[in-house]
């Protein structure tokens, strides 16, 4: 049981890691959000509604939950 705890915990770690290097990537003007043209630049196929939805709070811009949230 400990083993799979530890195994599910680096996993959790990992992918933390993997999605905040990737958002940090997109992040262009490094003001720790994300427009949707910064999104667009790098997938082009993002349709602004499709960015609206991962835009949970409406704000306008995807930080780094909303952007994990969404599995993009």
């Amino acid at each position: 049981m400990n083993k799979i705890l530890t195994i599910t915990t680096l996993s959790l770690f990992a992918l933390t890691a993997a999605h905040a290097a990737e958002f940090a990537d997109l992040d262009t003007n490094t003001d720790g959000v994300l427009t949707f043209e910064e999104i667009n630049a790098a997938m082009p196929d993002m349709t602004e509604g499709t960015f609206n939805s991962v835009d949970i709070n409406q704000n306008g811009v995807v930080d780094q939950d909303e952007f994990a949230a969404a599995e993009l």
